[in-house]
């Protein structure tokens, strides 16, 4: 298990790394600048810090989001880093963003304009050579303007495709109903490769 270890004095960097790293392969902690480091551990610091050296170390601020943190740690482990972003266009928008198949960050909305801010604002903050998005191609309410938007926004940046989405829905119990879209999402980014 790569532990990502934070020696920081910004204590609000230290907490963002933490909720970050929840549900990941990583193990964090916030260790004292004495504590005595390994090769393989990814160390993180904050602008400002007394610098450690160390060959994996990166420099963040407090107010790198999630998607920041984990694209750049990812992006240490992992060469030729795309970033995939897969959409489930129906009544509510799935979305989520992966960094090779590592999964970033997921969310869902119920307006469009909504959806383009947050991505927006996840992919400016994520460090990538490529960008590939995927849209499922069943009908949804928004598909036509989610699919019109992608193209202005990102046609330059990146493939763009339509793909199949049967079965990406799981069933809709009860106890996964409020993360189904989500789900879906993070099954259409990986179609096709």
């Amino acid at each position: 298990m790569v532990r990502v270890i934070a020696k920081t004095l910004d204590f609000k960097l230290a907490y963002n790394l933490r909720v970050a790293l929840e549900s990941t392969q990583f193990k964090f902690s916030h260790e004292d600048f004495e504590t005595k480091l390994r090769d393989d551990d990814i160390l993180v610091q904050a602008k400002g810090d007394p610098e450690v050296a160390h060959p994996r170390r990166i420099v963040l601020t407090h107010k790198a989001n999630k998607a920041k943190i984990l694209s750049v740690i990812y992006g240490l482990m992992e060469k030729g880093k795309t970033a995939y972003i897969g959409i489930d266009p129906g009544k509510t928008i799935g979305v989520a963003i992966l960094l090779n198949s590592s999964v970033l960050i997921t969310s869902s909305f119920n307006k469009v304009v909504t959806m383009e801010r947050w991505i927006v604002e996840n992919l400016s903050s994520m460090v990538y050579s490529e960008l590939t998005i995927r849209i499922g191609n069943a009908g949804g309410k928004y598909k036509e303007e989610i699919v019109d938007y992608i193209h202005k926004q990102f046609d330059h940046l990146g493939r763009i495709e339509i793909v199949d989405e049967s079965g990406s829905s799981a069933k809709r119990s009860k106890r996964n109903l409020p993360r189904v879209h989500e789900n879906a999402a993070v099954s259409i980014a990986k179609r096709g490769d």
